[in-house]
């Protein structure tokens, strides 16, 4: 079940193919094991004017905001491998560098989401 939320920041001029987000999901789904249709991406892209970094240059290269909704989270030893297997397969799909792509997870969602207004309890 997790939701992926995906926010590239990008020059006025950038385009991706309409097959971005399912190319993402794919390639996250295989990262997390999951069976098919149970990894959800949600696309956005923040024009690059709406972006800033502090400090007096501007950002050599545009980041990638990921959030990581789970049921449940793994131990912190298996979720910092997790974490740098999903940033190398979303940075190869967006072709930017793994460095640019910034991962937060979000708290676990089992007990607190509901699907079709069901709770999700187990």
């Amino acid at each position: 079940m997790p939701i992926v939320d995906i926010e590239i920041v990008v020059k006025d001029n950038s385009s991706f193919d309409d097959g971005t987000a399912k190319k993402l999901a794919i390639a996250i789904a295989a990262v997390l094991e999951t069976p098919p249709g149970r990894v959800w991406v949600k696309l956005r892209f923040l024009s690059a004017k709406m972006y800033a970094e502090d400090g007096d240059r501007p950002p050599a290269l545009l980041p990638v905001f990921v959030s990581m909704l789970k049921s449940t989270l793994l131990p912190v030893e298996s979720l910092r491998a997790e974490a740098l297997q999903l940033a190398t397969v979303i940075a190869d799909a967006l072709s930017r560098p793994v460095a640019n792509v910034h991962l937060v997870y979000q708290p676990p969602a089992m007990g607190r989401i509901a699907f079709g207004g069901i709770l999700q309890e187990q």
